[in-house]
């Protein structure tokens, strides 16, 4: 689990997200990406997505599968997954995908991330 606080110049945005995982031998499921509203398209996301990525891939996965369910209200992220470098695959979700963890995404330049959890390997 990754549990997500911010904070900028003006104080603490606290705790607004949360990403559920799960790992099954050398593969990582996001269950679960849950962000406020008013901190999206921040790049938090994009942070998010590489420090999972980055864990996975330095604990021996050998890929991370996730998810979208589209919902009246979750339609401004139905391409979070592809615009980050997971492609398409059959799967458990209406809509699944894949990043085999060879090319990562970078944290965006205007934000510090601090990672304190830990993804345990197999």
């Amino acid at each position: 689990m990754l549990t997500v606080r911010a904070a900028d110049r003006f104080g603490d945005n606290s705790l607004f997200g949360v990403v559920f995982l799960r790992r099954e031998d050398d593969v990582v499921r996001i269950e679960n990406f849950l962000l406020s509203c008013r901190v999206f398209s921040r790049g938090i996301e994009q942070a998010c997505l590489a420090e999972v990525l980055r864990q996975a891939r330095d604990t021996g996965a050998r890929a991370v599968l996730a998810g979208y369910r589209p919902t009246a209200k979750n339609g401004k992220v139905a391409d979070l997954y592809p615009r980050h470098g997971f492609t398409p695959v059959e799967g458990p979700w209406p809509r699944s995908f894949r990043h085999d963890l060879t090319e990562l995404i970078e944290i965006p330049e205007h934000l510090e991330l601090t990672a304190d959890q830990e993804m345990n390997a197999p």
